[in-house]
Protein backbone atom coordinates (compact mmCIF):
# COMPACT_ATOMS: atom_id res chain seq x y z
CA UNK A 1 0.00 0.00 0.00
CA UNK A 2 1.67 3.08 -0.90
CA UNK A 3 0.44 6.60 -0.77
CA UNK A 4 1.72 9.49 -2.65
CA UNK A 5 1.32 13.05 -0.70
CA UNK A 6 1.21 15.52 -3.20
CA UNK A 7 2.56 19.12 -2.23
CA UNK A 8 2.03 22.73 -4.03
CA UNK A 9 5.68 23.09 -2.84
CA UNK A 10 6.74 20.52 -4.91
CA UNK A 11 9.61 17.70 -3.61
CA UNK A 12 12.79 18.05 -5.14
CA UNK A 13 14.00 14.45 -3.47
CA UNK A 14 11.08 13.13 -2.31
CA UNK A 15 11.37 10.86 1.03
CA UNK A 16 9.70 7.28 1.34
CA UNK A 17 8.66 6.03 4.70
CA UNK A 18 7.84 2.38 5.29
CA UNK A 19 5.44 1.60 8.49
CA UNK A 20 4.23 -1.57 9.47
CA UNK A 21 6.85 -4.11 8.23
CA UNK A 22 6.77 -2.27 4.69
CA UNK A 23 2.72 -2.97 4.57
CA UNK A 24 2.67 0.92 4.27
CA UNK A 25 4.60 3.38 2.42
CA UNK A 26 4.28 7.21 2.50
CA UNK A 27 6.43 9.22 -0.32
CA UNK A 28 6.08 12.65 0.64
CA UNK A 29 7.98 16.06 0.48
CA UNK A 30 9.26 15.93 4.28
CA UNK A 31 7.77 12.64 5.81
CA UNK A 32 4.98 11.75 7.66
CA UNK A 33 4.51 14.21 11.67
CA UNK A 34 6.05 11.66 13.90
CA UNK A 35 2.28 11.83 15.55
CA UNK A 36 0.89 10.09 13.05
CA UNK A 37 3.82 7.68 12.18
CA UNK A 38 3.50 6.43 15.79
CA UNK A 39 -0.49 6.18 15.68
CA UNK A 40 0.02 3.70 12.38
CA UNK A 41 2.24 1.75 14.23
CA UNK A 42 0.40 1.22 17.19
CA UNK A 43 -2.61 0.15 14.57
CA UNK A 44 -2.14 -4.23 14.98
CA UNK A 45 -2.14 -3.39 19.00
CA UNK A 46 -5.99 -2.62 18.66
CA UNK A 47 -6.36 -6.01 17.29
CA UNK A 48 -8.55 -8.28 17.46
CA UNK A 49 -11.79 -5.93 17.39
CA UNK A 50 -14.85 -6.59 19.62
CA UNK A 51 -17.12 -5.40 17.15
CA UNK A 52 -17.84 -7.06 13.75
CA UNK A 53 -18.29 -3.69 11.81
CA UNK A 54 -15.63 -1.88 13.94
CA UNK A 55 -15.67 2.04 13.79
CA UNK A 56 -12.58 4.57 13.42
CA UNK A 57 -12.55 8.09 13.92
CA UNK A 58 -9.74 10.09 13.22
CA UNK A 59 -9.13 13.63 14.54
CA UNK A 60 -6.66 15.81 13.66
CA UNK A 61 -5.11 14.19 10.94
CA UNK A 62 -4.31 16.04 7.23
CA UNK A 63 -3.17 13.46 5.32
CA UNK A 64 -5.91 10.84 5.43
CA UNK A 65 -3.62 8.47 5.24
CA UNK A 66 -4.09 7.35 8.95
CA UNK A 67 -7.76 6.42 8.77
CA UNK A 68 -7.40 4.60 5.33
CA UNK A 69 -4.33 2.13 6.53
CA UNK A 70 -6.49 1.68 9.63
CA UNK A 71 -9.36 0.32 7.47
CA UNK A 72 -6.77 -1.78 6.04
CA UNK A 73 -5.73 -3.17 9.25
CA UNK A 74 -8.71 -3.11 11.42
CA UNK A 75 -11.14 -4.14 8.47
CA UNK A 76 -12.77 -1.17 9.92
CA UNK A 77 -14.89 1.82 8.67
CA UNK A 78 -13.38 4.88 9.41
CA UNK A 79 -14.09 8.47 9.76
CA UNK A 80 -11.66 11.70 9.33
CA UNK A 81 -12.58 14.80 10.93
CA UNK A 82 -11.56 17.97 9.91
CA UNK A 83 -11.97 21.28 10.96
CA UNK A 84 -10.78 23.31 8.55
CA UNK A 85 -12.01 22.95 5.06
CA UNK A 86 -8.01 23.18 3.30
CA UNK A 87 -7.01 20.42 5.57
CA UNK A 88 -10.38 18.29 4.34
CA UNK A 89 -9.78 19.02 0.54
CA UNK A 90 -6.16 18.34 1.01
CA UNK A 91 -6.91 14.72 1.90
CA UNK A 92 -8.93 14.08 -1.42
CA UNK A 93 -5.79 13.85 -3.59
CA UNK A 94 -4.43 10.78 -1.18
CA UNK A 95 -7.87 8.95 -0.91
CA UNK A 96 -6.49 5.05 -2.23
CA UNK A 97 -9.68 3.95 -4.63
CA UNK A 98 -10.13 0.54 -2.69
CA UNK A 99 -10.69 2.50 0.60
CA UNK A 100 -13.44 4.67 -0.79
CA UNK A 101 -16.29 2.56 0.18
CA UNK A 102 -14.72 2.89 3.70
CA UNK A 103 -13.28 5.85 4.23
CA UNK A 104 -15.40 9.12 4.01
CA UNK A 105 -13.90 12.53 5.01
CA UNK A 106 -16.12 15.23 7.04
CA UNK A 107 -15.45 19.17 7.71
CA UNK A 108 -18.09 20.44 10.41
CA UNK A 109 -18.30 21.99 13.94
CA UNK A 110 -18.27 18.81 16.14
CA UNK A 111 -18.57 14.77 15.78
CA UNK A 112 -21.08 13.25 13.87
CA UNK A 113 -24.27 12.80 16.22
CA UNK A 114 -25.26 9.96 13.99
CA UNK A 115 -22.21 7.79 14.82
CA UNK A 116 -20.44 5.93 16.98
CA UNK A 117 -17.09 4.60 17.38
CA UNK A 118 -15.13 1.86 18.82
CA UNK A 119 -11.31 3.44 18.41
CA UNK A 120 -10.91 7.12 18.27
CA UNK A 121 -7.17 7.78 16.70
CA UNK A 122 -6.24 11.29 18.18
CA UNK A 123 -3.39 13.15 16.47
CA UNK A 124 -1.88 16.17 18.49
CA UNK A 125 1.62 17.42 16.95
CA UNK A 126 2.46 20.47 18.31
CA UNK A 127 0.00 23.55 17.58
CA UNK A 128 -2.74 21.65 15.61
CA UNK A 129 -5.44 22.25 17.80
CA UNK A 130 -5.86 24.41 21.03
CA UNK A 131 -6.19 23.09 24.23
CA UNK A 132 -9.99 23.92 24.72
CA UNK A 133 -10.71 22.71 21.77
CA UNK A 134 -9.24 19.27 22.42
CA UNK A 135 -10.85 19.20 25.92
CA UNK A 136 -13.93 19.80 23.93
CA UNK A 137 -13.74 17.48 21.26
CA UNK A 138 -12.37 14.38 23.53
CA UNK A 139 -15.57 14.89 25.43
CA UNK A 140 -17.77 14.60 22.27
CA UNK A 141 -15.48 11.60 21.66
CA UNK A 142 -15.87 10.21 24.45
CA UNK A 143 -20.04 10.46 24.97
CA UNK A 144 -19.98 8.45 21.53
CA UNK A 145 -17.52 6.05 22.18
CA UNK A 146 -19.52 1.90 21.75
CA UNK A 147 -19.03 -0.11 24.87
CA UNK A 148 -15.54 -1.53 25.08
CA UNK A 149 -13.82 1.54 23.08
CA UNK A 150 -10.94 3.12 23.26
CA UNK A 151 -9.22 6.42 22.55
CA UNK A 152 -5.29 6.26 21.66
CA UNK A 153 -3.92 9.78 21.43
CA UNK A 154 -0.24 11.01 20.04
CA UNK A 155 0.59 13.79 21.53
CA UNK A 156 3.78 16.46 20.88
CA UNK A 157 4.97 18.11 23.71
CA UNK A 158 4.20 17.49 27.57
CA UNK A 159 1.29 14.81 27.84
CA UNK A 160 0.41 15.44 31.50
CA UNK A 161 -2.91 17.39 31.24
CA UNK A 162 -3.74 15.04 28.55
CA UNK A 163 -3.85 11.97 30.84
CA UNK A 164 -4.98 14.01 33.59
CA UNK A 165 -8.44 14.70 31.19
CA UNK A 166 -8.25 11.22 30.51
CA UNK A 167 -8.48 9.79 33.69
CA UNK A 168 -11.22 11.71 34.54
CA UNK A 169 -13.01 9.45 32.00
CA UNK A 170 -11.30 6.22 31.71
CA UNK A 171 -10.14 3.79 34.64
CA UNK A 172 -7.13 2.80 32.69
CA UNK A 173 -4.85 4.93 30.62
CA UNK A 174 -1.61 3.69 29.65
CA UNK A 175 1.42 6.11 28.35
CA UNK A 176 4.14 5.09 25.95
CA UNK A 177 7.27 7.76 25.66
CA UNK A 178 8.50 7.82 21.99
CA UNK A 179 11.33 9.19 20.61
CA UNK A 180 11.86 12.90 20.89
CA UNK A 181 8.97 14.80 22.81
CA UNK A 182 6.39 12.19 21.22
CA UNK A 183 4.27 10.02 23.84
CA UNK A 184 1.22 7.72 22.81
CA UNK A 185 -1.54 7.61 25.46
CA UNK A 186 -4.25 4.56 25.65
CA UNK A 187 -7.46 5.31 27.17
CA UNK A 188 -9.57 1.84 28.23
CA UNK A 189 -12.04 1.14 30.28
CA UNK A 190 -14.54 4.24 29.75
CA UNK A 191 -15.98 5.47 33.11
CA UNK A 192 -19.28 6.86 31.44
CA UNK A 193 -19.28 10.88 29.53
CA UNK A 194 -20.21 12.27 33.21
CA UNK A 195 -21.64 16.00 32.95
CA UNK A 196 -20.98 17.57 29.98
CA UNK A 197 -19.13 20.92 29.77
CA UNK A 198 -19.76 23.72 27.68
CA UNK A 199 -17.13 25.97 26.08
CA UNK A 200 -18.87 28.33 24.45
CA UNK A 201 -18.43 31.79 25.09
CA UNK A 202 -20.69 35.12 25.21
CA UNK A 203 -19.31 38.29 24.11
CA UNK A 204 -20.44 41.72 24.38
CA UNK A 205 -18.98 44.20 21.53
CA UNK A 206 -19.09 47.90 21.68
CA UNK A 207 -18.45 50.42 19.37
CA UNK A 208 -18.51 53.95 19.01
CA UNK A 209 -22.03 55.96 19.28
CA UNK A 210 -23.45 53.84 21.47
CA UNK A 211 -23.36 50.61 19.25
CA UNK A 212 -23.65 47.12 21.13
CA UNK A 213 -24.02 43.89 19.66
CA UNK A 214 -23.66 40.01 21.30
CA UNK A 215 -21.20 37.23 20.08
CA UNK A 216 -20.70 33.65 20.67
CA UNK A 217 -17.51 31.74 20.10
CA UNK A 218 -15.91 28.60 20.24
CA UNK A 219 -13.32 26.73 20.95
CA UNK A 220 -11.07 26.74 17.81
CA UNK A 221 -12.44 30.26 16.41
CA UNK A 222 -10.03 33.16 16.25
CA UNK A 223 -9.93 34.69 19.66
CA UNK A 224 -11.94 32.66 21.23
CA UNK A 225 -13.32 34.27 25.00
CA UNK A 226 -12.10 37.80 23.45
CA UNK A 227 -12.53 40.47 21.59
CA UNK A 228 -9.73 40.44 18.82
CA UNK A 229 -8.05 44.08 19.55
CA UNK A 230 -7.27 44.19 15.72
CA UNK A 231 -10.47 43.25 14.60
CA UNK A 232 -12.43 45.97 16.97
CA UNK A 233 -9.86 48.45 15.12
CA UNK A 234 -10.92 47.38 12.16
CA UNK A 235 -14.33 47.66 13.00
CA UNK A 236 -14.21 51.06 14.15
CA UNK A 237 -12.05 53.01 11.66
CA UNK A 238 -13.90 51.13 8.13
CA UNK A 239 -15.87 53.42 6.31
CA UNK A 240 -19.12 51.41 6.22
CA UNK A 241 -22.15 53.36 4.12
CA UNK A 242 -25.41 52.61 3.46
CA UNK A 243 -26.31 50.03 0.96
CA UNK A 244 -22.82 48.68 1.11
CA UNK A 245 -22.38 45.07 -0.12
CA UNK A 246 -19.77 44.13 2.18
CA UNK A 247 -17.34 41.17 2.02
CA UNK A 248 -15.54 39.93 4.83
CA UNK A 249 -12.91 37.29 4.41
CA UNK A 250 -11.74 34.93 7.29
CA UNK A 251 -14.49 36.31 9.59
CA UNK A 252 -14.37 34.10 12.73
CA UNK A 253 -16.92 35.01 14.40
CA UNK A 254 -17.97 37.91 12.15
CA UNK A 255 -17.01 40.84 14.61
CA UNK A 256 -16.05 42.77 11.43
CA UNK A 257 -19.02 42.27 9.39
CA UNK A 258 -21.76 41.80 11.95
CA UNK A 259 -20.36 45.30 13.18
CA UNK A 260 -21.01 46.85 9.33
CA UNK A 261 -24.54 45.81 9.70
CA UNK A 262 -24.84 46.78 13.20
CA UNK A 263 -24.05 50.29 12.05
CA UNK A 264 -25.98 50.86 8.75
CA UNK A 265 -28.46 48.91 6.56
CA UNK A 266 -26.47 46.46 4.56
CA UNK A 267 -27.44 45.52 1.02
CA UNK A 268 -25.37 42.27 1.24
CA UNK A 269 -23.27 40.42 3.90
CA UNK A 270 -21.33 37.76 2.83
CA UNK A 271 -18.75 35.85 5.62
CA UNK A 272 -16.00 33.66 4.34
CA UNK A 273 -14.36 31.45 6.84
CA UNK A 274 -12.33 28.17 6.15
CA UNK A 275 -13.13 26.84 9.81
CA UNK A 276 -15.96 25.03 10.63
CA UNK A 277 -15.93 26.40 13.88
CA UNK A 278 -15.89 29.98 12.51
CA UNK A 279 -18.80 29.01 10.15
CA UNK A 280 -21.11 27.99 13.27
CA UNK A 281 -20.48 30.99 15.68
CA UNK A 282 -20.73 33.47 12.57
CA UNK A 283 -23.91 31.61 11.60
CA UNK A 284 -25.06 31.75 15.10
CA UNK A 285 -24.15 35.67 15.62
CA UNK A 286 -25.88 36.70 11.98
CA UNK A 287 -28.60 35.20 13.22
CA UNK A 288 -28.70 36.69 16.96
CA UNK A 289 -28.09 40.47 15.47
CA UNK A 290 -30.81 39.95 12.97
CA UNK A 291 -29.02 40.04 10.03
CA UNK A 292 -29.78 36.44 8.45
CA UNK A 293 -31.96 38.46 5.64
CA UNK A 294 -29.15 39.99 3.88
CA UNK A 295 -26.70 37.69 4.73
CA UNK A 296 -24.88 35.21 2.86
CA UNK A 297 -21.81 32.31 4.57
CA UNK A 298 -19.81 30.78 2.72
CA UNK A 299 -17.42 27.63 4.06
CA UNK A 300 -14.04 28.20 2.13
CA UNK A 301 -10.45 28.27 2.21
CA UNK A 302 -9.76 30.83 -0.70
CA UNK A 303 -10.01 28.64 -3.76
CA UNK A 304 -10.46 30.89 -6.80
CA UNK A 305 -13.67 28.37 -7.71
CA UNK A 306 -15.45 29.35 -4.57
CA UNK A 307 -15.09 33.17 -5.72
CA UNK A 308 -16.05 33.07 -9.47
CA UNK A 309 -19.74 33.73 -9.06
CA UNK A 310 -18.28 37.14 -6.71
CA UNK A 311 -16.28 38.48 -8.94
CA UNK A 312 -16.99 42.44 -9.32
CA UNK A 313 -20.03 42.49 -6.21
CA UNK A 314 -19.29 44.21 -3.48
CA UNK A 315 -18.34 48.04 -2.28
CA UNK A 316 -16.48 46.86 0.76
CA UNK A 317 -14.20 44.61 1.16
CA UNK A 318 -12.62 43.99 5.04
CA UNK A 319 -10.11 41.61 6.14
CA UNK A 320 -8.36 40.77 9.16
CA UNK A 321 -5.25 37.77 7.79
CA UNK A 322 -3.74 35.28 9.15
CA UNK A 323 0.15 35.62 8.83
CA UNK A 324 1.42 32.16 8.26
CA UNK A 325 2.81 30.06 5.22
CA UNK A 326 5.19 32.58 4.39
CA UNK A 327 2.53 35.01 3.92
CA UNK A 328 0.98 32.98 1.01
CA UNK A 329 -2.47 33.30 2.69
CA UNK A 330 -2.12 36.89 3.18
CA UNK A 331 -1.37 38.00 -0.50
CA UNK A 332 -4.25 35.27 -1.24
CA UNK A 333 -6.81 37.91 1.10
CA UNK A 334 -5.12 40.97 -1.15
CA UNK A 335 -5.80 38.74 -4.74
CA UNK A 336 -9.52 37.98 -3.73
CA UNK A 337 -10.47 41.77 -2.33
CA UNK A 338 -9.65 43.08 -5.94
CA UNK A 339 -11.29 39.89 -7.49
CA UNK A 340 -14.45 40.86 -5.44
CA UNK A 341 -14.65 44.46 -5.45
CA UNK A 342 -16.10 46.59 -8.07
CA UNK A 343 -14.64 49.80 -9.67
CA UNK A 344 -14.35 52.30 -6.70
CA UNK A 345 -15.19 49.83 -4.18
CA UNK A 346 -12.63 50.07 -0.67
CA UNK A 347 -10.26 47.37 0.78
CA UNK A 348 -9.64 47.49 4.56
CA UNK A 349 -6.75 45.37 5.64
CA UNK A 350 -5.52 45.00 9.76
CA UNK A 351 -2.17 44.58 10.71
CA UNK A 352 0.95 44.84 13.25
CA UNK A 353 3.27 45.01 10.08
CA UNK A 354 2.31 47.21 7.90
CA UNK A 355 5.20 46.91 5.40
CA UNK A 356 4.91 43.68 3.41
CA UNK A 357 1.64 43.82 3.54
CA UNK A 358 0.98 47.39 2.39
CA UNK A 359 3.75 46.85 -0.65
CA UNK A 360 1.33 43.59 -1.54
CA UNK A 361 -1.28 45.59 -1.48
CA UNK A 362 0.42 48.65 -3.33
CA UNK A 363 1.31 45.95 -6.14
CA UNK A 364 -2.39 45.22 -6.75
CA UNK A 365 -4.56 48.43 -6.22
CA UNK A 366 -1.67 51.05 -7.01
CA UNK A 367 -2.22 53.40 -3.49
CA UNK A 368 -2.74 52.75 0.44
CA UNK A 369 -3.60 54.82 2.89
CA UNK A 370 -2.46 54.00 6.25
CA UNK A 371 -4.24 54.57 9.60
CA UNK A 372 -3.55 53.48 13.29
CA UNK A 373 -5.90 52.22 16.24
CA UNK A 374 -5.33 49.96 18.95
CA UNK A 375 -1.82 49.96 18.33
CA UNK A 376 -2.80 48.38 14.80
CA UNK A 377 -1.80 49.64 11.72
CA UNK A 378 -5.31 49.92 9.28
CA UNK A 379 -4.76 50.02 5.37
CA UNK A 380 -7.29 51.11 3.00
CA UNK A 381 -7.26 50.75 -0.91
CA UNK A 382 -9.81 51.84 -3.46
CA UNK A 383 -10.02 49.59 -6.60
CA UNK A 384 -9.01 51.76 -10.09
Amino acid sequence: MIFHLQSSKGAEAPKRQRFLDGRVQVISRSGLNLCEGYLLEALPDLLPMKSDNPHVLTIGNRSGVLGQVACDVLGAQATAHAFDIHHYRGMEPHVVAAFRQRFRRICQADLPADETYDVVLFQLNRGNLPTELVHDILQQAVQKLRPGGRIVCAIQGTSLWLMRRLHDSFRNVQTSKKSGDISVLTATDCKGAGKPKSFVSHLDVTLPHGISFPLVTYPGVFAHRKIDAGGLALAESMDVVAGDRVLDLGCGSGLIGIAAGKMVPLERLVLVDSHARAIQAATENVQANGLAACTQIIHSDGRPSDFVELQNQFTLFVGNPPYYSQNQVTSRFVELSFQVLQSGGRAWFVTKNPEWLGKEIEQTFGEVEYYTRRDYTLLRSVKP
